[in-house]
């Protein structure tokens, strides 16, 4: 983190997003606009972390993105308990990460048809 991104998180407060969070959300969310509805994506600033959040609800994460340099990294959430940790050197290697992205998404589009493999149905 910059000089600068510090001072604006001082002078805004942490929930305001450093450029170099926003700048992550806007690749996360031109990525995936052309296969998923990103109108409902929002983001929620963690003093640690931002979260991408579906619906405004911060219990429908899409993903945490923790960029204190010099360890970078994504957490996506995988059934709500367990998250995927995925490092990237810097944020332009989100553009890569997009299956990840979609897959966790997906989870909150449809959720009549998201379940696992070891899922147990009774009819």
């Amino acid at each position: 983190m910059d000089d600068f991104d510090e001072a604006i998180r001082i002078k805004r407060g942490s929930e305001w997003p450093t450029d170099r969070e926003f700048e992550a959300y806007f690749i996360i969310i031109n990525t995936l606009r052309k296969t998923m509805p990103v109108n409902d994506i929002s983001y929620k600033r963690n003093d640690e972390y931002i979260s991408l959040i579906y619906k405004n609800n911060p219990a429908k994460c899409i993903c945490k993105l923790y960029l204190n340099e010099p360890q970078n990294y994504v957490l996506i959430p995988t059934d709500g308990v367990i998250e995927e940790r995925i490092d990237i050197a810097n944020i332009y290697e989100l553009v890569k990460k997009k299956k990840y992205f979609i897959k966790s998404l997906k989870r909150y589009l449809n959720p009549l048809f998201n379940f696992d493999n070891n899922s147990k149905w009774y009819y």
